[in-house]
Formats: structure tokens, C-alpha cells, sequence
């Protein structure tokens, strides 16, 4: 017995490289893609605006430790709001020593 087919337009319609959708259904927050395409897009569309506002805090051409702990607050404020992934806030972290 097979499945019934959702209505195409309930579905996230985000498009995979090898030309496939995905099956996901649409999220309320966002008007065409599912939680997990929506929240990856939000990321991409904030990541320039973040590096901005990171990249600012710097006083001078050589940072000082006030500097590093400043840019690192705002690592972790940016995690915890869900603005950059795990994986970028470990490297910044770690890059922050």
C-alpha cells in the first residue's frame, strides 16, 4: 500500500544540487520552506550583517585582550540566538585563545 501524495504546495520548495526537492512540510515562519531550509537561509542572510557587527568591535589594528573578550560575548550571544552554528562558534572560540 502506498502513501497519499501531499499537495505539492505544502511542501518546502527548496531545491537540492541533484535536482531534488525537499519532502518537508512548509514552516509557518517562513513562506516557502520548511524549519530546518528557512533557519539555514536565515543564518546565510544574517552571517554578512554579523561579521559586521563582530569585525567592528576592534579598537586598533592589533587587538587587545578587552577586544578578544568583547568579539567572544558576542560569539556566544550570536549562539544562543540561534545566529551562527556550533561548528562556527567553536572556531571563532578557538581562534579567540
Amino acid at each position: 500500500m502506498t502513501e497519499p501524495r501531499s499537495d505539492s504546495t505544502a511542501l518546502c520548495q527548496f531545491l537540492f544540487s541533484d535536482g531534488r526537492r525537499c519532502r518537508m512540510l512548509r514552516h509557518e515562519a517562513y513562506s516557502s520552506l520548511c524549519l530546518f531550509h528557512g533557519r539555514a537561509d536565515q543564518q546565510l542572510l544574517e552571517s554578512h550583517q554579523l561579521g559586521a557587527e563582530i569585525a567592528a568591535t576592534f579598537t586598533g589594528s592589533l587587538p587587545t585582550a578587552a577586544d578578544v573578550n568583547h568579539v567572544l560575548g558576542k560569539v556566544l550571544t550570536a549562539l544562543a540566538q540561534n545566529r551562527i552554528s556550533q561548528r562556527n562558534a567553536a572556531t571563532l572560540g578557538y581562534l579567540g585563545r
